[in-house]
């Protein structure tokens, strides 16, 4: 390929200036150069002979893909291009991007050479940055920025280069390793060149670029505890303790946490790091703050190991009082909370004499006792095993001094860990809940004597009960006129979570429906929000009966001059309540006719944003749900037909209005059938194609979504109705080129039946199946949705078997080539034939390198089911091969670490197939042998490897550990993988885990389910998102 620089110039020009064709005629020019046999070597000499930078830049991009295929290339040759660079890097000034082009082509060229073929890399690196050089012996400005730049280049070349080590998957384990170990040789005399720059204060780059180098560092040292504990003590010493460098050396540490070593040499450090900021009255940096959290959230797994003595004992109360002290009053904190949401679970699951279930019989003017009560039972450890013993017998010497600033400091910072009317994160009330089953006489004794204020009414609602009706009352008294978004918020916090009190007490139901009136219905702003005059009194009755002025007319509305932004907020805070009620105590709204009504009129999409609509229709389908038989019809339909507007106003033409041809599609005839469905696009009323409003159509999703996530058993009852306008909507959007659309509809639909009786429901699948399987554009994306939604459905309704086959014809051979999780799903779910093997195997193991975990998961997923439940006999000997060279060469890349437990299963399973067979025998090891011997490169290794395999495989517990080990000893491990093989940590263990489960309810006989007041899932609960 004959090429000039001009050409080069001109072409590296057009790819930032020219236009798209030029831009493609350019790629293609650098795409063929870079494929090119001497590509290598032309490109390093059009970089060192002068050009523009962005020619330059280029041209690295061609020689870091060419470095790919090094070894091709002549050996004096190669030398000469590793000088030739290596001058031109340090020797020249270039721009930044540039700069790290080089560095990575440096590092690259390392990795290839080292240390067999350039056995003084370091040696030539260090050259670079060593003042003692003869080459840095001059003291003038410009050397002095010269060595600066060197010095950043070198840390990054490093970082790259060990990167590269670790993550590579074109080494074998053993050659990985055995750089690993030349590399940590060269290690103390890297670490000392710091110290260089350090007196360079006007530098922080250098550290910057060092740090980065240090924790490329901690990925590779993880099994040596030597080699841990001396870098991170040098890292905490010389950076952790300074503030613009704590974020990233903190980083770099928290890497080296795994389950053999948590860091414990680093707390004499971290107590006199704290001493002293505390000695010159200094705050402690938010990342350290967040590092002991997470430093202190490990340590308690072995503090009664770690604590046996007072010195051991008071530093670790001074870490905890630490993390109490230096909490952020500003912003929320989820190390903070989960770190004492675990801890005090811990306690106070352990602490038998002391029950959450029985503090509403506590008196709440209960004076302050000593807090050593609550450790000092002799009868505390009778019913629990020796390890939460022991552990608790550590917290009993250590906790007791830190409660009353606990308990202070929860109170604080209970006003930024809340977003408008709800908790950020469960961990917050769950710390606060397990505190009170500990100290429940000194919780209720402190918030008594709390004036009303942010950090109260989040309490009592936590808490909630009888023993803090009286504070709930003077809340309300206090902020029932709040104009403020917070105390608003706040307010609706404390009063929706006191359910309890709420139905005994109907003047909170005729708070809730004032409010709805006045922030949703007319939409106030905070400046004419209602206020009373009138002093409450102490009893709660008489504070919210206190009369209410009446809100602006909506004629009033456009004198307000309010902010859209705010009133959406407060219409958003009032409805995250009103959701909370209705999962939990549904009668509060449809008590009142009139409250219900007002509802109703509220839920508009004209009227409130899409997110809020939606929440609204949430609400409705709740509370419907426990209305009497009499009145549910009713309500059911009003709900339905404004949820259906979006969907109608959205595909309706001027000749008739939303609300007629919402009842056009609901009380059409109750047969469906594509005539039913594809007729109507004929009608006035149906606009033609490409005039669908995408955006009102997603409204309507977003309210159908909300009514189908209601987790109660009979839901059926309104979402049935919701059938018909989304078949409709989908049969019009099946033509649309709007794929995305169409697939929103399509889960919708799906999840709209999941819990309808077969009965009710099937001639609407079957109609779905129809519109879906005729679309004119079924492709990959749609495809996937379809396969999804039948996934869903078939879970369910085990009669859809019959079109099981229709479906699998359909999508193996469209899906096979490029499978999504869904078709792994499907055949998980519905099982596998003989005559779909070898497409659905075959792709299974291609699909478990995916760089998508998520395909990988499912494939791997599949194959073990598979495993398990083919009753084939030759099944498992036609593709274990297969099957275990894929799962290793998953095993030992980079990508799947999060999945090491389940490619592991999938072996577990073939084994264990062999062995209830009684056909396990020697032959299997070949396959390991011959799967595993090119990645190792030991032939003996290999195969005692797979003879231990063989000889462990009657435990699954043995057998993981096994591959456990294996991948340890050659480097293949880092400790985020480490733990994946504790299974205790893939299973919900804590309360609050538990918590956020979502399972549907028992079913129950409808009779009762009318009658009954039932607690459901509350979705907008917590603001998880925001984490």
């Amino acid at each position: 390929m004959e090429l000039s620089g001009q050409i080069l110039e001109a072409a590296a020009h057009s790819m930032y200036h020219g236009t798209l064709s030029q831009q493609q005629e350019a790629a293609a020019l650098f795409a063929t150069w870079q494929n090119s046999n001497n590509a290598l070597i032309t490109a390093s000499q059009f970089l060192t002979g002068g050009s523009s930078d962005t020619l330059q830049f280029v041209t690295c991009c061609v020689i870091l893909y060419a470095s790919d295929q090094w070894f091709k290339y002549d050996r004096e040759m190669l030398n000469e291009i590793r000088q030739l660079i290596l001058r031109f890097t340090f020797e020249q000034q270039h721009s930044q991007l540039i700069n790290s082009k080089l560095e990575e082509i440096i590092a690259k060229i390392a990795f290839n050479d080292w240390p067999e073929q350039w056995p003084n890399f370091l040696a030539d690196l260090i050259f670079f940055i060593n003042p003692n050089s003869s080459q840095n012996d001059s003291t003038s400005n410009h050397d002095s920025i010269y060595l600066r730049n060197s010095q950043i280049r070198v840390f990054m070349i490093l970082s790259h280069f060990l990167r590269m080590i670790f993550c590579s998957t074109k080494i074998t384990l053993r050659r990985r390793a055995f750089m690993i170990h030349e590399f940590m040789s060269h290690l103390p005399s890297i670490f000392e060149l710091i110290d260089f720059s350090k007196s360079d204060e006007n530098s922080p780059e250098i550290a910057q670029s060092f740090l980065e180098f240090a924790e490329a560092v901690c990925l590779i040292i993880t099994n040596d505890e030597t080699m841990v504990a001396s870098v991170s003590q040098f890292i905490f010493t010389h950076f952790a303790v300074i503030d613009i460098f704590a974020e990233k050396a903190l980083k770099a540490i928290s890497t080296l946490f795994s389950p053999n070593n948590y860091l414990t040499n680093l707390i004499p450090l971290m107590i006199s790091f704290v001493q002293s900021k505390e000695e010159s009255h200094q705050q402690i940096s938010l990342p350290f703050h967040e590092f002991i959290c997470i430093f202190m959230r490990k340590f308690i797994n072995i503090a009664d190991k770690f604590c046996t003595n007072d010195e051991s004992i008071s530093s670790i109360q001074k870490l905890l009082q630490t993390t109490l002290i230096y909490s952020s009053r500003e912003t929320f904190s989820k190390h903070f909370w989960a770190l004492w949401s675990e801890l005090l679970e811990k306690v106070a699951n352990n602490n038998q004499n002391h029950n959450l279930n029985n503090h509403t019989n506590i008196n709440p003017n209960y004076t302050s006792t000593s807090y050593n009560h609550i450790v000092n039972s002799s009868t505390i450890n009778n019913n629990i095993g020796n390890n939460d013993a022991s552990f608790y017998n550590t917290m009993k010497m250590m906790l007791p001094p830190l409660l009353p600033l606990v308990l202070t400091t929860f109170y604080e910072l209970l006003p930024c860990s809340s977003n408008l009317s709800r908790l950020i994160s469960p961990t917050t009330s769950s710390a606060v809940q397990n505190l009170v089953k500990i100290t429940p006489q000194e919780t209720f004794s402190f918030l008594s004597t709390q004036p009303p204020c942010l950090p109260l009414c989040f309490a009592v609602g936590i808490i909630h009960g009888d023993p803090l009706r009286q504070k709930l009352a003077e809340i309300v008294e206090s902020y029932v006129a709040a104009h403020d978004l917070q105390s608003f918020s706040a307010l609706l916090y404390c009063v929706s979570r006191n359910t309890e009190i709420m139905k005994n007490e109907p003047a909170l139901i005729s708070l809730l429906q004032q409010l709805t009136l006045t922030y949703l219905y007319h939409d106030t702003t905070p400046s004419s929000s209602p206020t009373t005059n009138n002093s409450l009194n102490d009893s709660l009755n008489s504070s919210l009966n206190a009369p209410v002025e009446s809100a602006p007319g909506e004629n009033d509305i456009s004198d307000c001059n309010r902010d859209e932004e705010e009133g959406g907020s407060y219409q958003t805070s009032l409805l995250l309540a009103l959701n909370h009620v209705a999962s939990n105590f549904p009668n509060a709204l449809t008590s009142s006719q009139q409250f219900i009504d007002l509802l109703f009129e509220c839920a508009s999409p004209e009227r409130l944003p899409p997110s809020d609509f939606a929440r609204l229709c949430r609400i409705l389908a709740k509370v419907i749900m426990t209305t009497p038989p009499s009145v549910k019809i009713q309500y059911i339909e009003r709900l339905v037909n404004i949820a259906a507007i979006p969907f109608m106003s959205a595909t309706t033409v001027q000749t008739q209005t939303p609300t007629a041809a919402v009842s056009t599609v609901i009380n059409s005839n109750n047969n469906l059938t594509s005539n039913t469905i594809s007729s109507g696009q004929n009608n006035a009323g149906v606009p033609p194609a490409g005039m669908i409003d995408v955006g009102k159509i997603n409204v309507g999703l977003q309210a159908a979504w909300a009514i189908c996530s209601i987790s109660l058993c009979g839901a059926y009852l309104i979402t049935k109705h919701l059938w018909k306008p989304l078949l409709y909507v989908m049969s019009i959007a099946s033509g649309e080129e709007n794929e995305s659309l169409f697939s929103d509809i399509i889960a919708a639909f799906a999840s709209s039946v999941r819990s309808a009786p077969w009965n009710h429901c099937y001639k609407a699948i079957h109609e779905f199946i129809s519109i879906a399987l005729n679309s004119s554009y079924l492709n990959e994306h749609c495809s996937t949705a379809v396969l999804d939604a039948f996934n869903m459905m078939y879970q369910c309704h085990y009669d859809l078997s019959d079109m099981r086959e229709t479906f699998a014809n359909t999508f193996v051979q469209k899906m096979a080539s490029c499978p999504q999780p869904s078709f792994f799903e499907f055949f998980s779910i519905a099982g596998i034939k003989e005559h779909e093997q070898q497409v659905v195997v075959e792709a299974a193991c291609h699909s478990l390198k995916d760089p998508d975990v998520n395909i990988s998961r499912t494939a791997a997923h599949m194959l073990k089911t598979l495993v398990n439940k083919q009753k084939d006999q030759m099944f498992v000997e036609r593709w274990q091969g297969l099957i275990v060279i894929s799962v290793f060469e998953a095993l030992f890349d980079n990508l799947h670490h999060n999945l090491i437990p389940q490619l592991s299963k999938v072996l577990f399973a073939i084994y264990k197939k062999h062995i209830r067979r009684n056909t396990l025998s020697p032959a299997i090891d070949t396959i390991i042998i011959h799967s595993i011997v090119e990645e190792i490169g030991d032939q003996s290794v290999t195969v005692s490897f797979a003879s231990a395999l063989r000889n462990t495989a009657n435990s699954r517990e043995n057998f993981i550990q096994l591959i456990n080990d294996f991948l340890i000893s050659f480097g293949r491990f880092n400790p985020h993988e480490i733990k994946l093989f504790d299974e205790t940590l893939n299973v919900s263990s804590s309360i609050v885990e538990r918590n956020m489960e979502t399972t549907l309810p028992m079913e129950v006989r409808m009779t009762q389910l009318e009658n009954a007041v039932s607690v459901m899932h509350n979705e907008d609960e917590y603001a998880t998102h925001l984490l």
